[in-house]
């Protein structure tokens, strides 16, 4: 997925407001690293409490309901990544902007996508971890 949301970054503005910054677009990836840090802390303060009452189970969720999750939202970054493409070929092609370095449309549209990938890989990571110790476990008692 990286590499198609740098190619898209890559023709997008990279400025940030009128301070002349600019963001380049594989520094974006940063954003998924940011992301996995504010999804753990949500998953285990948020998401398991409230699926432990909901499912009466010690984990919350089982491991593969938690990858079921981390696919189904990794879907939803694509659908979200879709979204923005076709909102920039649309002003592409509406405004021809076929010549000039960077279309007038700001970077920082790309950062749900990436919010929603470092969500994804936190629900997906801790159960295949989950899964992974589990078995680990059992194959080893024999």
């Amino acid at each position: 997925m990286s590499n198609l949301f740098v190619q898209q970054g890559s023709t997008l503005d990279p400025r940030v407001g009128q301070s002349g910054f600019e963001i380049p677009p594989a520094s974006l990836g940063i954003l998924d690293t940011i992301s996995i840090v504010f999804w753990v802390r949500v998953y285990d303060h948020v998401i398991v409490p409230m699926a432990r009452r909901l499912t009466g189970q010690q984990n919350g969720l089982t491991q593969l309901q938690q990858i079921k999750t981390g696919l189904c939202i990794s879907i939803f970054s694509m659908v979200c990544a879709r979204v923005l493409e076709v909102i920039r070929l649309e002003m592409v092609s509406r405004n021809i902007y076929y010549e000039p370095e960077h279309i007038p449309m700001s970077i920082l549209w790309q950062v749900p996508q990436y919010f929603l990938v470092g969500c994804a890989e936190v629900f997906t990571f801790i159960g295949q971890l989950g899964f992974f110790y589990e078995q680990a476990f059992l194959n080893n008692k024999r």
